[in-house]
């Protein structure tokens, strides 16, 4: 993993032995204008036959991966290394910026469990935090204002919880999703049909031919930059309705991090999909 910041201290008192690297593996030591020491970056040289150039990749986690095709030689590829330096430094900042604002919660059974460890929810591409509380009335409340925070949940007193948050989580759904489509369909020129808000199983969204767009209510407890890439993923099929070369084109024109997103999407947030699953 890569140091972007000052090594601290160690409360070690054993000296630490270090572990030999895999053949494939190198240390680049990449020096800052800080002040702070060097920055000691993982590098996996990985040689690819289908590359035509050098290709430097910042994935979402591990090493930094340096692609050398046929043609191209090691020190040729360890020049081109050092000559990225700068912006090295600059994207493992971002990555480091990105994996804190969509890492996963830890796994939940219930959206109260969910709720009590992870109580946001996002509109609009906004994060806002969630109250929930209790009421008199015999339907559940959700009390927010646009660009306001934050969302408050009022739960009938006496009611299954796990059922009331279901029922409030998808009415805030219904009520955001359609907007926030048609703010991203606008800046992307796309146009679509009617929005529905569904309970998929397994899948976070789906496009018909006639520019339905159907949704998973459980979008709003998604990050705002993955729920953001999963809407742009339905609106790039307005334009292709496949999964080929000119539609990833297309996503990576609206959102470069597109592939970072889309493996933190399936890595760590597949499982909410299953979430209040079994709720009647």
């Amino acid at each position: 993993m890569p140091d972007p910041g000052c090594p601290g201290k160690t409360d070690s008192l054993m000296p630490a032995v270090p572990r030999p690297l895999p053949p494939d593996i190198v240390i680049e030591e990449i020096p800052r204008e800080d002040g702070c020491p060097p920055a000691r970056v993982s590098v996996r040289i990985q040689a690819s036959a289908r590359s035509r150039r050098i290709r430097l990749r910042v994935p979402p986690v591990g090493p930094v991966v340096l692609q050398i095709p046929p043609h191209a030689g090691r020190d040729g590829a360890i020049r081109f290394l050092r000559s990225q330096h700068t912006w090295l430094l600059k994207a493992l900042a971002r990555r480091e910026v990105v994996a804190t604002r969509v890492g996963a919660p830890a796994r939940a059974e219930t959206l109260a469990d969910f709720f009590a460890h992870h109580r946001r929810l996002s509109a609009l591409g906004k994060s806002y935090p969630l109250e929930i509380g209790t009421t008199i009335g015999k339907r559940e409340l959700i009390i927010w204002k646009r660009d306001t925070a934050p969302v408050v949940f009022r739960i009938p007193c006496g009611t299954d919880t796990e059922t009331a948050l279901r029922t409030a989580t998808r009415h805030f759904a219904a009520e955001v999703l359609p907007a926030r489509v048609a703010e991203l369909a606008a800046q992307c020129g796309v146009q679509v049909g009617r929005v529905s808000i569904r309970d998929q199983r397994g899948r976070w969204g789906s496009c018909s031919g006639s520019g339905t767009l159907s949704l998973n209510w459980r979008l709003v407890l998604l990050p705002p930059e993955l729920q953001d890439y999963v809407v742009h993923h339905e609106l790039a099929h307005r334009r292709e309705m496949n999964h080929s070369e000119r539609f990833w084109d297309l996503l990576r024109e609206w959102n470069p991090r597109n592939g970072w997103l889309d493996r933190a999407l399936t890595r760590d947030w597949s499982w909410l999909t299953h979430l209040a699953r079994d709720i009647p």
